[in-house]
């Protein structure tokens, strides 16, 4: 008969990380708003921040209170770039009235 073994799958040499940005797709005009980033293992375990910077990328200048009504139903791109300026994440967010 014959025989078969198995390994243990191997370990990656770089983990896996997950970067999520949490607090919604939606600006509120006139409202301010915060958003998170948390970075997860591959077993999703939270793990300390990588070196990450947020960056902002829009057709219109972004304050952090939107005030002017014509951004009402525009968009803009929320990143978490890491120190090379790679994305790590990004969501679209819908400024709504």
């Amino acid at each position: 008969t014959p025989s078969t073994s198995t390994l243990p799958p191997s370990e990656p040499d770089n983990p896996t990380t997950s970067v999520i940005i949490t607090g919604g797709d939606t600006l509120r005009y006139g409202r301010s708003k915060t958003w998170t980033v948390t970075f997860t293992d591959s077993t999703g375990a939270e793990i300390t921040p990588l070196n990450f910077t947020w960056n902002v990328k829009s057709d219109f200048k972004i304050t952090q209170n939107i005030t002017d009504d014509k951004a009402i139903d525009c968009t803009f791109t929320l990143q978490v770039l890491d120190n090379e300026s790679n994305i790590l994440s990004e969501t679209t967010i819908t400024i709504v009235g």
